[in-house]
């Protein structure tokens, strides 16, 4: 009978060469969608870290429609942009936590109704990352112009002759884009 060597015990030095591996995924959200002519949106990044090792040196790159203007992301996380492309970076991302960026930008004036706005996210690591997946994330708006304006007019159901009765008018833009000039024509009977 041939005799089985005994198993060998896996020593610091060993522990050293295993390569520790990380999962990143990144989802975006935009609000509001559709957004208005002129307006602005915000997307919500949120970059999450499945492990099993925590991820060093995330670097979150945003790339904004060529119809928007960048205006701000969420504090902490060392953002810049140039070109378009917004830069955010996190030193340690530990495993099974994510972080949360909000990014704003302004719609450009002038716009046709129904532009579809492109927005694309990457995310990477200094770490091992065997599958890169869920990596990109890609989000579209539709910019409107327009408003959508409605009234309502009401009064008590009974009045006392000799008072006076009171109407509330009631005008909401529902958007997406600002009424301006709006005008409320009221006859009297």
């Amino acid at each position: 009978s041939e005799q089985l060597d005994p198993p060998v015990p896996v020593t610091g030095e060993d522990n050293a060469q295993i390569t520790e591996e990380v999962s990143l995924t990144v989802v975006k959200q935009d609000f509001p969608d559709p957004a208005a002519v002129g307006g602005y949106v915000r997307y919500q990044l949120l970059v999450s870290n499945g492990g099993p090792s925590d991820a060093v040196n995330v670097k979150i790159t945003d790339t904004v429609d060529i119809n928007t203007t960048f205006v701000q992301a969420s504090l902490g996380f060392n953002c810049s942009e140039t070109g378009g492309i917004l830069t955010c970076s996190i030193p340690k991302l530990p495993a099974g936590e994510s972080r949360l960026i909000e990014v704003d930008v302004d719609v450009a004036t002038g716009l046709p109704d129904n532009t579809i706005l492109t927005n694309t996210i990457i995310v990477s690591s200094d770490s091992n990352e065997p599958v890169t997946i869920d990596n990109t994330d890609v989000e579209t708006t539709t910019v409107r112009s327009g408003t959508d304006l409605s009234i309502a007019k009401t009064s008590a159901d009974q009045v006392v002759a000799g008072n006076y009765l009171t109407y509330t008018i009631a005008v909401v833009n529902l958007g997406p884009s600002n009424a301006l000039g709006v005008k409320v024509t009221d006859t009297l009977p």
